[in-house]
């Protein structure tokens, strides 16, 4: 499923691209290697609006959407002893953000303001990461 495709409404506003990023820095594995990431509750591939959302195609049913501040997450390496990462500082969190933002540039998706969504989710990160 391509962002064009997830259901307009709620947290999907504005631009949204693939989430694509490496673990947090404390992962076990260690690994800077950015990767898709999926949604634990249904399996379905996970986006990031402008805004610092996090969603998948079920974000209207059966998934709620989340800050990027607030999420968790669990590389393969991780699964085998049941451990969830975040990014605890808002230094690391820029450091993946750039994995997300070089992935939407090479993709080149038709209509991409690739500066106005790193703005916007520069600006709601700011805002919200202390908060």
């Amino acid at each position: 499923m391509s962002a064009k495709e997830l259901p307009p409404g709620g947290c999907n506003k504005g631009v949204v691209i693939p989430l694509v990023f490496s673990c947090p820095q404390e992962c076990i594995c260690k690994s800077n290697v950015p990767k898709k990431w999926y949604h634990k509750q249904c399996g379905k591939p996970l986006f990031v609006s402008e805004y610092g959302y996090i969603l998948c195609e079920n974000h209207l049913k059966d998934c709620s959407a989340f800050f990027i501040k607030d999420a968790f997450f669990q590389c393969n390496e991780a699964k085998k002893n049941n451990s969830w990462y975040k990014y605890r500082n808002l230094s690391n969190m820029l450091m993946a953000l750039s994995n997300i933002v070089q992935a939407a540039e090479l993709k080149e998706e038709e209509g991409l303001n690739i500066q106005s969504f790193t703005k916007n989710l520069l600006d709601e990160l700011n805002k919200k990461w202390n908060s």
